[in-house]
């Protein structure tokens, strides 16, 4: 039920952004942490040839289903220390490589404090989960 609600965290801040007269989704720190919490937004391009509709159910769907797929990996790894660290280790390295794509493997480009926003949130995420997984084995 976490990974569920965390997944749509992205696609609830580009619906809100775009709901505000002005809009945020210019603003490049709110777009660009939209982006590391809706890293399945990517897929949107098909509503060229599929529709808005058919485009929304993808994005948010394969959204959903990499933060339940975290969500349990998450779960296994938090039986031990060393898995629990290593899982996070490996999560920050697809995050980095993930943000070098984004910018176009330009360091340069980089939004280091949408990075960092975004890194906060999926720490809190993982924390939350693994403690959960803890808690449930010590029941």
């Amino acid at each position: 039920m976490i990974s569920f609600g965390s997944s749509l965290i992205g696609p609830a801040m580009f619906i809100a952004a775009r709901s505000i007269d002005g809009g945020l989704t210019s603003h490049a720190l709110y777009s660009d942490v939209v982006f590391f919490l809706w890293p399945s937004q990517a897929f949107g391009v098909m509503e060229h040839g599929y529709g808005r509709l058919v485009s929304w159910l993808v994005t948010v769907g394969v959204n959903v289903f990499l933060f339940i797929l975290l969500g349990v990996v998450a779960l296994f790894a938090s039986r031990s220390v060393y898995h629990s660290v290593l899982f996070v280790i490996f999560i920050f390295v697809v995050f980095l490589l993930f943000a070098m794509w984004i910018s176009g493997f330009d360091v340069h480009y980089i939004n280091i404090f949408a990075l960092v926003i975004a890194a906060a949130f999926y720490v809190a995420f993982l924390f939350l989960l693994m403690m959960l997984g803890c808690h449930d084995r010590s029941s």
